[in-house]
């Protein structure tokens, strides 16, 4: 039988993005905070698949929200040139930073 991944949900507020105030997707806890997307975001245009983030919950019975993109993935660099976007900039238009 195929061992399966254990994931969990996270959010991205969104509330400059007319069309989603927010975003969940699927991740994988990595402890300390960070956790590793497991799934393209659909209005995230910033976050990529196995982008490493950190993310903490506001409440303990909320998702835990993402605050800061830790590692961009390969997935992420290669999109970047692909719309001449870069690092911090790009997060910057959904209002998150780069560590």
């Amino acid at each position: 039988m195929a061992e399966t991944e254990e994931l969990t949900k996270i959010h991205i507020d969104l509330g400059d993005n007319p069309e989603s105030g927010g975003e969940a997707m699927w991740a994988k806890a990595l402890g300390d905070d960070l956790y590793e997307l497991r799934n393209s975001p659909f209005f995230a245009y910033d976050l990529n698949f196995l982008d490493i983030v950190r993310a903490i919950p506001q409440r303990p019975d909320l998702k835990p929200s993402i605050k800061a993109v830790v590692r961009r993935s390969r997935t992420s660099h290669d999109l970047d040139h692909v719309r001449g976007c870069s690092g911090a900039r790009c997060l910057c238009r959904v209002g998150h930073g780069i560590e």
